[in-house]
C-alpha cells in the first residue's frame, strides 16, 4: 500500500459572500491510495478556516489541523491488512471524531478504491441505482451587488434551481427573470423574529402561492425554537414552500435532533460536514421517504462534487446544490452541468481522476 497526500491550490476570479464571510480562495488536500495490485482512489478534505460571521469561531477545521489528521488516518490506514467495505464501517467507528474534513477525504478514498477493484460507479458500493430519479441543478449566487446578480441571473435561469445567498436583502432579486422558476433562498440564520421574517421576506416575495420555495436556514436550529416553530405552523399547508436546515447541520446528530423535532424539516447534506459518503448514505437512509434532501458543497473541486453527484441515486428526489467546482475551476473530466443535476463522465468509482501535475505533494506514505 501506498499513500499520497496533495496540496490543491485554487482561487476565485471574484469574492464569493457566504454564510462563512468573504472568500477569495484556498488550499484543499488530496488523498491518493494506490494498492499493491495497482487499483487506486482518491479523497479530497476542503478546509475553509474563515470566521462565521461576528463570531470569532471557524467556520471549519484548519488547514494544518486537517492536514495532520488525515496524515494520522495514513499512518492508520497503512498499518491495516486490507482494505474492504466492513473495514469502511470500522474506520468511522474508530475515526469520526477527528476533523470531519480529514474523515470525508479518507472515506472518498477507501470508497473510490473499493469500486474501481469491483468496476461500479461509487454508490453501488451502498445500493444499485436508482434509474428513476428526479433531481435538479441547483446554482448559488453570492454577490451583494444587483447588477452583478441580475447577470448572474441572466445566465443561470437555464440551468434549473436559482439559490440566492442574500440573507435579508430581498430587495436585489430580479423577479422579471424568474417566472415559473423554483427558487432557494438561504438566509443563513441571520432571523430569530418570526413576525419580522413573515414581514421582510413572506411578505415581499411577488406572487409567493404560485411560486415553488425553499427557505434555506432562515433561522438556526437552537435549544429555544418557538419562533422557528412559529414558521413551521405558517407554512403547514403551504406547499409551495419547503424549510431546510443548512448551518445548523454539523453532524449526523444534528440532522437526527432537527428532524425528531421538525419531522418536515429538509437538509442540505454536505460530504465534508457529514465526513464522507458513508455516513452520508445512512442519513439518507433514515430521511428519504419524506424529507427535502439537498446535497451541498463548500469549497470542493470536482473530485468531492463527483462522489456527492451519484448520491442521487439512491433517492427518487433531490436537488444537487453542487455549484463549488464552478468556482473552484472546472475541467474537462469534470461533472457535467445539466438542468436535471450534475452527472460524471466516468461510470468507475467517485468517477473523477485529478490532474497530479496541478498538484503539490506534501508526504508519501509507503508500507513497510
Amino acid at each position: 500500500m501506498e499513500i499520497k497526500i496533495y496540496k490543491k491550490h485554487w482561487e476565485l476570479e471574484d469574492v464569493f459572500t457566504a454564510s462563512y464571510g468573504e472568500i477569495k480562495g484556498g488550499a484543499n488536500i488530496y488523498i491518493q491510495l494506490i494498492d499493491d495490485d495497482g487499483f487506486c482512489g482518491w479523497g479530497e478534505a476542503a478546509p475553509l478556516p474563515t470566521e462565521k460571521k461576528g463570531t470569532g469561531v471557524l467556520y471549519s477545521n484548519s488547514f494544518e489541523r486537517v492536514l495532520s489528521d488525515l496524515m494520522y488516518l495514513a499512518d492508520k490506514q497503512l498499518s491495516s491488512k486490507d482494505i474492504s467495505f466492513e473495514t469502511l464501517k470500522i474506520f468511522h467507528k474508530e475515526f469520526g471524531h477527528l476533523s470531519p474534513e480529514a474523515v470525508c477525504a479518507m472515506d472518498l478514498a477507501i470508497c473510490d478504491l473499493l469500486s474501481r477493484r469491483k468496476k461500479i460507479p461509487v454508490i453501488e458500493l451502498f445500493e444499485n441505482k436508482n434509474k428513476n430519479i428526479d433531481s435538479t441543478f441547483s446554482f448559488s449566487i453570492g454577490s451583494t451587488d444587483s447588477v452583478t446578480i441580475r447577470q448572474q441571473t441572466e445566465k443561470a435561469v437555464e440551468w434549473g434551481i436559482i439559490k440566492y445567498k442574500i440573507s435579508n436583502n430581498i430587495n436585489l432579486i430580479p423577479w422579471d427573470l424568474l417566472s415559473g422558476k423554483t427558487l432557494i433562498f438561504d438566509f443563513d440564520g441571520v432571523y430569530n423574529d418570526f413576525n419580522k421574517f413573515k414581514k421582510e421576506i413572506i411578505e415581499s416575495i411577488p406572487n409567493i402561492s404560485h411560486r415553488q420555495i425553499i427557505l434555506e436556514e432562515p433561522f438556526h436550529f437552537t435549544d429555544d425554537n418557538k419562533e422557528l416553530a412559529k414558521l413551521f405552523d405558517f407554512m403547514e399547508d403551504k406547499n409551495n414552500v419547503s424549510i431546510i436546515f443548512d448551518d445548523s447541520v454539523d453532524t449526523i446528530e444534528d440532522v437526527l435532533k432537527i428532524n425528531s423535532v421538525f419531522p418536515k424539516a429538509g437538509f442540505n447534506i454536505k460530504l465534508q460536514k457529514m465526513g464522507g459518503l458513508y455516513p452520508s448514505v445512512e442519513i439518507i437512509k433514515n430521511l428519504r421517504e419524506s424529507n427535502v434532501l439537498m446535497f451541498g458543497s463548500l469549497y470542493e473541486t470536482s473530485l468531492s462534487i463527483s462522489a456527492a453527484a451519484q448520491l442521487k441515486y439512491i433517492l427518487s428526489t433531490s436537488i444537487d446544490d453542487l455549484d463549488a467546482d464552478i468556482y473552484t475551476g472546472i475541467d474537462e473530466k469534470s461533472p457535467t452541468i445539466t438542468p436535471e443535476g450534475r452527472f460524471v463522465k466516468s461510470q468507475t468509482g467517485i468517477g473523477y481522476e485529478p490532474n497530479i501535475s496541478n498538484l503539490e505533494e506534501i508526504k508519501k506514505h509507503e508500507s513497510r
